[in-house]
């Protein structure tokens, strides 16, 4: 059994301290309810003489766990000890918990939570929500910024990037690696800056993932311009601004970005473009005009 040191941690303010104090306590009511919910049957042990409470003793969820019981206690008790993410995962495995559960006790406890895979069905809703936004532009990005679907005002506007080699459908790589898109943006500098600062951010909740390391090290020897960007270390969460849009067909035209989120699919960011003037309220109709066209078309 491996045992875990129980070390206080410091506070810098009593702000700090309340917030910390009801996560704690929050971690507390919620591991004791879902000790509470299981039975020693639950886990193959022998039920053994009647208990006085429902649910697991806190040896047999600390045993099974590989942590001290004297450890668990502390936790339950909602002391302030340090955990890490190897023994909340192995705490939660002995607990039963469903990945809502652990989502929500990593996220209470302060520990990153890794990025959701999204799996047909998912993939078909979300779909649905971007083909909805009709005459607005859309595509549907994940925590990596690896694009997931686009509408097709978008590929209308940017060109389609399902064209692009698979491990390069993805936000970055479609701004730095694809010149269509960097002449589609006049502003392309500020554009191309503010979403690498974006996308350290988003790094940011999940250190280590994978997939973001492998893009910064391929984009880094691949591109100056997101090389000299990233290196410069600036974060920014996302923030709605305008940009403008160079199009061999429509012209010049303003648009604002926005985001919206899915609350079943919190890793899915939504990018929507929305008018910002009459000539790109009119040009976003002209879109959608010669997509109705185009869809006519076919149906003959």
């Amino acid at each position: 059994m491996t045992s875990v040191e129980c070390e206080p941690l410091t506070w810098t303010s009593k702000r700090d301290i309340d917030v910390d104090h009801q996560r704690r306590l929050e971690v507390s009511r919620f591991l004791r309810s879902r000790r509470a919910r299981l039975s020693p049957e639950d886990l193959g042990l022998e039920p053994g003489p009647r208990r006085r409470t429902p649910g697991l003793r806190r040896k047999e969820v600390a045993a099974r766990a590989g942590v001290s019981v004297t450890w668990y206690t502390w936790l339950e008790q909602a002391r302030p000890i340090n955990v890490s993410t190897d023994v909340i995962d192995a705490l939660c495995r002995a607990l039963r918990l469903d990945e809502s559960e652990w989502r929500h006790v990593r996220r209470l406890i302060g520990l990153p939570t890794p990025i959701i895979e999204h799996h047909g069905a998912d993939i078909r809703t979300i779909r649905a929500v971007v083909d909805a936004l009709g005459v607005l532009p859309a595509v549907a990005l994940d925590s990596c910024l690896d694009i997931i679907v686009t509408n097709e005002a978008q590929k209308a506007l940017f060109g389609d990037p399902s064209t692009l080699p698979p491990h390069r459908q993805n936000l970055l790589w479609w701004m730095f690696g694809d010149t269509d898109m960097r002449r589609s943006i006049a502003d392309w500098d500020e554009s191309a800056t503010m979403l690498v600062a974006w996308f350290r951010a988003e790094c940011g909740k999940h250190p280590g993932d994978r997939r973001s390391i492998e893009l910064v090290d391929e984009l880094s020897r691949e591109s100056n311009d997101f090389n000299e960007r990233w290196k410069r270390g600036e974060v920014k969460q996302f923030m709605g601004r305008q940009y403008t849009v160079r199009h061999d067909r429509y012209g010049v035209f303003c648009l604002e970005n926005t985001q919206l989120r899915v609350v079943d699919h919190p890793s899915v960011t939504i990018l929507v473009s929305v008018p910002v003037e009459a000539r790109s309220q009119g040009v976003l109709h002209q879109i959608a005009a010669s997509l109705a066209d185009a869809s006519c078309a076919e149906t003959l």
